[in-house]
C-alpha cells in the first residue's frame, strides 16, 4: 500500500476491454478509494491516450510497474497472461 494507506493498482492493457479497467479504477481514484498508479499498453500510443484521459503515468512495459502497485489487471490476449502473472507471483514473494 502507499503511504497514504490506499491501494496502488494499475490497468496492463488498455485497448477494448482494459480501457474500461482503467475507468474503473480512476472513478475508484476519484472517490479516493485507490491510488491508479498508471496503465500499460504495447501500444505506445494508446497508453499514452488512456494514460492521458485518466491523469496518470503511462508505460509500454509491465516490468516497469513492479515495485510500484500493490495489484494490477490484466487484460490483454489470454496467451500472455501467463508470464505476467508468473513474474508478479515471483515479485510479491521476493518483496515480502
Amino acid at each position: 500500500m502507499g503511504e497514504n494507506g490506499k491501494l496502488r493498482v494499475a490497468a496492463i492493457g488498455v485497448g477494448s476491454l482494459g480501457r474500461h479497467h482503467a475507468r474503473n479504477y480512476a472513478e475508484l481514484a476519484a472517490e479516493g478509494r485507490v491510488d491508479l498508479v498508471g496503465v500499460c499498453d504495447s501500444s505506445s500510443e494508446t497508453a499514452a491516450q488512456i494514460g492521458s484521459s485518466h491523469g496518470c503515468d503511462h508505460f509500454t512495459d509491465w516490468h516497469d510497474l513492479l515495485g510500484m502497485v500493490d495489484a494490477v489487471s490484466i487484460a490483454t490476449p489470454t496467451e500472455t497472461h501467463c508470464p505476467g502473472r508468473k513474474a508478479d507471483r515471483t515479485y510479491a514473494w521476493r518483496s515480502r
